[in-house]
């Protein structure tokens, strides 16, 4: 249930509940919502936990979530089944036959989840007023400078392709039917 609201919620609706939760009712000050240019190193890392937190509760639960299905389907195969019927444990069957081969998907779902922290930035750059990219980004489009949003449109595209890239060539790499051809 909190995988699937995690993923149901918007990043910049989670990001407000963490403000209302964190900074103004705890009124937790080691959390606070805004970044500010006179914070010193350690103010930094704890202004970013709420952002971090925002990004990470998304990604992590649609990760839990493709994690578990790609070990399901794998574990209903018959080499699996073959596995259990030799009498290896639970946890050899799933560390040595199901894991390898479901990782292709998993390392699929983790590289485009990745592209969509650096596309999903911009959003919580803003509820959290955090200068970045992503602000400058919406800065620019507020001022109607498009130079600059083609610039980090294409920086964003940039990095989208070659995490996409990455994924494909780790997906290669972790699945042992991929790896050897026939």
């Amino acid at each position: 249930m909190v995988s699937l609201a995690a993923i149901s919620l918007p990043e910049f609706f989670v990001g407000y509940l963490l403000i209302m939760f964190f900074a103004v009712q705890l009124g937790v000050a080691t959390f606070p919502s805004t970044v500010y240019d006179s914070m010193g190193f350690g103010e930094r890392l704890s202004a970013i936990a709420l952002p971090v937190a925002t990004l990470v509760l998304v990604v992590l639960a649609h990760m839990m979530r493709m994690t578990r299905a790609a070990i399901l389907n794998v574990m209903s195969s018959a080499y699996v089944e073959t596995a259990e019927l030799k009498g290896l444990s639970a946890f050899r069957i799933i560390a040595k036959h199901a894991a390898p081969n479901a990782m292709a998907p998993v390392i699929n779902v983790i590289a485009l989840n990745l592209a969509y922290l650096v596309v999903g930035v911009v959003v919580v750059e803003v509820v959290f007023v955090y200068p970045g990219m992503g602000q400058y980004m919406v800065d620019a489009v507020t001022v109607r400078d498009m130079p600059v949003v083609q610039a980090c449109g294409l920086i964003f595209a940039a990095f989208y392709i070659f995490l996409n890239m990455a994924a494909d060539l780790l997906a290669i790499l972790a699945n042992p039917r991929l790896r050897h051809p026939r």
